[in-house]
């Protein structure tokens, strides 16, 4: 497996683990053990940590008497 798919892999866990909009202490340290096991570094993990938190953070909303008329 390329380290692209493998770093893939480890962002399609972490949108698992924000699901549900919560990271567990749990699934941090269970993903964290998966990437050292397929030889994902710190620097990638955190990277595709980032990228899932973006992807799953709610909408920014604005109110009515801010909204462009």
């Amino acid at each position: 497996m390329a380290m692209a798919e493998r770093v893939a892999l480890i962002g399609m866990l972490w949108d698992v683990a924000y699901a549900d909009g919560t990271l567990h202490p749990d699934e941090d340290l269970l993903i964290r053990r998966i990437a050292g096991l397929i030889s994902v570094g710190d620097r990638d993990r955190v990277f595709a940590r980032n990228q899932a938190q973006a992807r799953h953070a709610a909408p920014v909303q604005q109110h009515a008497d801010h909204q462009a008329q």
